[in-house]
């Protein structure tokens, strides 16, 4: 899968972040290089962050703590492989889209956080355009039917951003693993820092082949990404298989 380090222009961002997943891919291993930076919110807090750009997109740097938490009465926006759904504060669910409707998905979002803070097409080959929010961005490449979120803020606005099995940004490894997540690629970046891809919902994907794991079936699912032991950024769907 290649994810979608420096603050760059969008567009350069998104080349950056090719450019990373394809190296990552050749030595075949699934990472999702993204540095994006945004001030992950605290228990306490919850409050926006001014955004800063990133590759793939633009996001900011989250500096959680050994395991930052979610005030457990807040709103929320879940996501999950194949949708994102909002929850109230009692946690009642009052809606959702599917990821294979795109505008349906910035609708509900919009409905959750308000008016995105930018929506940007970019030419950059692949083409896609990209609808943000502090903390959080849907890209939805021309061509395709299907939005991909990537969160990488524990909370926009005083929502909470979470994956479906509870994991968010600051939570730390052990803790996102006893939620469901599993272990999977490993790589050590430039810096030195270790960046790990934890996996949910995995479904094997018929007709298309794993650049990790050469002659299997290649995989969606929903992936979160560690750095040094923290999640930093949460993905859906994430794969093995594509090249942007």
């Amino acid at each position: 899968m290649r994810s979608r380090y420096i603050a760059l222009s969008p567009g350069a961002e998104m080349l950056s972040y090719i450019h990373l997943m394809r190296i990552i891919r050749a030595s075949a291993l699934v990472v999702l290089a993204l540095t994006l930076a945004s001030c992950t919110s605290t228990a306490q807090t919850a409050s926006t962050s001014s955004p800063t750009t990133t590759a793939p997109v633009e996001a900011a740097t989250p500096s959680p703590s050994p395991n930052a938490s979610v005030p457990a009465e807040t709103a929320a926006l879940a996501v999950s492989l194949d949708r994102i759904a909002s929850f109230d504060a009692s946690g009642t669910e009052t809606g959702d889209a599917k990821l294979a409707d795109p505008a349906a998905v910035v609708v509900l979002m919009t409905q959750a956080l308000g008016a995105p803070i930018s929506q940007d097409h970019h030419s950059d080959a692949p083409e896609y355009t990209l609808t943000k929010w502090d903390g959080v961005l849907v890209r939805v490449s021309d061509g395709s039917s299907d939005a991909r979120i990537i969160i990488s803020s524990a909370a926009s606005g005083g929502v909470a951003l979470r994956s479906a099995s509870g994991v968010f940004v600051g939570m730390n490894r052990d803790t996102a693993i006893a939620a469901g997540a599993t272990p999977g690629a490993t790589f050590t970046d430039a810096a030195g820092s270790l960046h790990e891809i934890l996996t949910s919902q995995r479904v094997e994907r018929p007709g298309t082949n794993s650049l990790t794991s050469p002659g299997q079936t290649g995989s969606v699912f929903v992936q979160h990404e560690v750095v040094d032991g923290t999640v930093t950024h949460i993905l859906t769907p994430g794969d093995d298989f594509s090249d942007l």
